[in-house]
């Protein structure tokens, strides 16, 4: 990594390509895999006082035309564990990378319960 994003080596490092802004990709690209990784590499960022963007899907982030400083793209779609799922009180916890088509209507089918996200058709192309 450059000089200015020395130090990111706290998660997974991806191609920034993919996460052009504006036809503008980042200096560097991180895929945590845990919220303890998101944590240190914004702490990193912040004490090098880098411009962040997260990102999920990426779905509307790919068509802006992006901000003036682009220095990290943090890809949050790792964070995909659901950390709890209650059906007797139709509740679910999840972290931000969760896509509710590829695990939470997976989850909530396999419990036996209903509901109207579950009953969805699945248009994801992430694995469950």
């Amino acid at each position: 990594m450059s000089g200015a994003t020395q130090g990111l080596d706290v998660a997974p490092a991806v191609d920034p390509g993919r996460y052009a802004m504006g036809g503008r990709p980042p200096r560097a690209a991180l895929r945590p895999a845990s919220a303890q990784q998101a944590a240190e590499a914004l702490r990193v960022a912040a004490r090098d006082r880098l411009a962040v963007v997260p990102w999920g899907g990426g779905v509307g982030l790919a068509h802006d035309d992006g901000a003036p400083r682009y220095d990290l793209a943090l890809d949050l779609t790792g964070l995909d564990a659901i950390v709890e799922y209650d059906p007797e009180d139709l509740t679910l916890t999840a972290q931000c990378g969760v896509t509710v088509a590829a695990h939470c209507a997976v989850r909530v089918r396999s419990s036996g319960s209903y509901s109207t996200i579950a009953s969805s058709p699945v248009r994801s192309s992430a694995r469950s």
